[in-house]
């Protein structure tokens, strides 16, 4: 049976969710066309913000991620983000939107890159502030 807590849980991650999904929604909506590197630093201080919310907001510490980039038809492109978090009794936590893109936003030679490769990965590293150094050594 769910107990109160396991159900708070629940919500934090929900909520965490639907930040996540925000950062897509307020920052295509100013983008111009650029090259895939370009793209990947504009989401990641908004990244690093949600992260650090997150943990503040959970406790939970943050462990790692992934920020990638898929083609999927000659108009259309993803993007992803998955974050994982252990919350205090050690229990992983996955943070995750996925969002279609329209590839007008990239240029010609990201297009390219992106067709050519199908799906590019970036990690995502703790933001400076939330790094500690329980934090920088390795995960058993």
């Amino acid at each position: 049976m769910p107990t109160r807590d396991d159900d708070r849980q629940d919500n934090r991650l929900q909520d965490a969710i639907n930040d996540l999904k925000n950062i897509f929604s307020t920052i295509m909506d100013i983008l111009t066309k650029m090259d895939l590197d370009e793209m990947v630093h504009l989401y990641s201080k908004k990244i690093d913000a949600q992260i650090l919310k997150t943990v503040k907001e959970t406790g939970w510490m943050y462990r790692g991620g992934q920020f990638t980039v898929t083609y999927v038809t000659k108009e259309t492109f993803s993007l992803e983000i998955s974050l994982y978090y252990q919350d205090a009794e050690g229990e992983w936590r996955q943070v995750k939107s996925v969002t279609p893109r329209d590839m007008k936003y990239l240029k010609e030679t990201a297009v390219k890159e992106l067709f050519e490769k199908k799906k590019i990965s970036y990690d995502i590293d703790a933001p400076k502030e939330e790094k500690s150094e329980e934090q920088s050594s390795p995960i058993e």
